[in-house]
């Protein structure tokens, strides 16, 4: 993503396409026909901010629309699904009941029972007496050993502590790791879980580059302090983050030094990979 932007004014710009072409079929490819990376960083991030995924807000927000375009108009034609970007009527109405709890014919009869969700809007907040600490280091390459899977970000505020907890071992092998990273498609992430001493002939085995890392510590309990860390991440400290700092790629490791991950005292890092740091 582009920082010399004004962030805030991007998810605007972003949000308003996504009004003004709510019913378009190819609507994501559009929108990263006109965004570029963007509407990646939007879309991976999204999830942290709103507490539902990008996909998910599209839809609730298409399905509102369709219900007050209905209300406005007074009628529900044969042909309506069609101009509300659907491939059958049947898909439109299920997808609508499931939504509304009631059929659009319903809805005309009682327009109480919209379920109405209304459009995201950018605020920008001033935050003060929370500051991130953080050191720089350069590290070499490591090896790690374990298991990975891949999660939509739609879904993965839930489904990767599913992950974690499942395999997660509190003894005394060396520190764990996770490390997240990017898909081709954008539209998910693989999130690999180990150590750097194999446990079994099953393992998997990736590497961690070398390089320079912005280091951040955190302590509390796991996932909640986890979840407060990466959104305030996104949301407050990249954002602000010197034009000279940048960030080398997409990957993200978690270093977990020990201990009951459901303990206040869990103790994890952060790190960061950056290309050039000038001081």
């Amino acid at each position: 993503m582009n920082k010399n932007k004004d962030i805030s004014r991007i998810y605007e710009d972003i949000l308003d396409a996504i009004e003004e072409n709510i019913y378009d079929p190819d609507l994501v490819i559009r929108l990263k026909k006109r965004f570029g990376s963007d509407i990646d960083y939007l879309q991976k991030t999204f999830s942290y901010v709103a507490d539902m995924g990008f996909y998910e807000y599209i839809r609730k927000r298409k399905l509102t629309r369709a219900a007050l375009d209905i209300l406005d108009t007074r009628s529900y034609g044969n042909n309506t699904y069609s101009k509300m970007g659907y491939k059958s009527r049947n898909s439109f109405e299920n997808a609508f009941r499931e939504y509304h709890g009631c059929s659009p014919r319903a809805l005309l009869r009682d327009p109480s029972r919209a379920n109405l969700f209304q459009k995201f809007s950018v605020v920008i907040q001033l935050q003060g007496g929370d500051p991130f600490f953080y050191r720089t280091e350069d590290k070499d390459a490591i090896t790690l050993y374990g298991r990975a899977s891949v999660f939509p970000y739609s879904t993965s505020e839930q489904e990767v502590p599913q992950f974690f907890l499942s395999h997660y071992r509190n003894d005394s092998l060396s520190d764990h790791f996770s490390v997240a990273r990017d898909t081709e498609d954008g539209d998910s992430f693989t999130f690999f879980l180990g150590t750097e001493e194999t446990t079994d002939n099953g393992s998997e085995i990736i590497t961690i580059p070398a390089s320079t890392w912005l280091v951040f510590e955190i302590t509390g309990r796991y996932p909640l302090v986890s979840r407060i860390f990466r959104r305030k991440l996104f949301t407050v400290f990249l954002p602000q983050l010197n034009s000279d700092v940048h960030l080398s790629s997409d990957i993200y490791v978690e270093r977990y030094c020990g201990g009951d991950p459901s303990s206040d005292d869990f103790r994890q890092e952060v790190w960061l990979p950056v290309r050039k740091i000038v001081r």
